[in-house]
């Protein structure tokens, strides 16, 4: 389902803070829902390096899956399956900004987010005893640390663009002539990295440019 819709200033910088706490590697500021999150075991093999991790998030039965049962039912599974006012509401609640007997909710409706919060504590307490050092030693032994981001909007990743999304263009090059496709296709190839507004745009084409002298040379 497609929503069409104006992302909240609050939600680009809880999202930026979330991605810089996880480009950094700061396992100690991740939220629990991250390191006990079902994507963990859904994609295993993507993680050879945090295979320990996983390990222990399997021997420990680690998947916070059951957390989200009656959450998801009230606030909806993904954006627009519920009202906006509905995922507004969670939102708030979900990150404190308000407590149940501000937004009047029902006693049975207030257990909910109760439970919620109370599952996750658990799950953190249990992680943080077992597993959290086994992911931290594992990310401290890397000198080169990768994350695919998706979704993540230009917003959100503008305060990260120390890290700025670039091709080294000789890659491309020596692909496209393999392949002998067309010199428009890989010009399109080494730039597209560069399809972004303002400063960042001009930023990421000196990169392209001068990876493209030293391809050159």
């Amino acid at each position: 389902m497609y929503l069409n819709r104006t992302i909240p200033q609050v939600e680009v910088d809880a999202v930026s803070e979330f991605l810089f706490h996880l480009l950094t590697g700061d396992v100690d500021k991740l939220s629990t829902q991250t390191l006990v999150h079902k994507f963990w075991n859904f994609f295993g093999h993507d993680h050879k390096q945090s295979a320990k991790y996983l390990s222990c998030l399997r021997d420990w039965r680690l998947s916070s899956e059951k957390c989200y049962h009656d959450i998801g039912a009230y606030c909806g599974q993904r954006f627009g399956s519920k009202p906006l006012e509905r995922h507004q509401q969670c939102r708030q609640l979900l990150t404190n900004e308000t407590d149940a007997t501000t937004a009047g909710l029902a006693p049975a409706i207030a257990r909910i987010f109760h439970n919620y919060r109370s599952c996750f504590r658990t799950y953190r307490h249990r992680v943080d005893a077992n597993c959290t050092n086994v992911l931290r030693k594992l990310i401290a032994s890397r000198r080169v640390r990768a994350a695919k981001v998706v979704r993540a909007t230009m917003d959100s990743m503008r305060p990260l663009l120390a890290v700025l999304p670039s091709r080294d263009s000789r890659h491309p090059v020596s692909t496209g002539a393999r392949a002998r496709v067309s010199r428009s296709h890989i010009d399109g190839q080494i730039r597209r990295p560069c399809r972004q507004p303002g400063a960042a745009f001009s930023r990421c084409l000196q990169i392209t440019r001068r990876a493209d002298s030293e391809g050159d040379a």
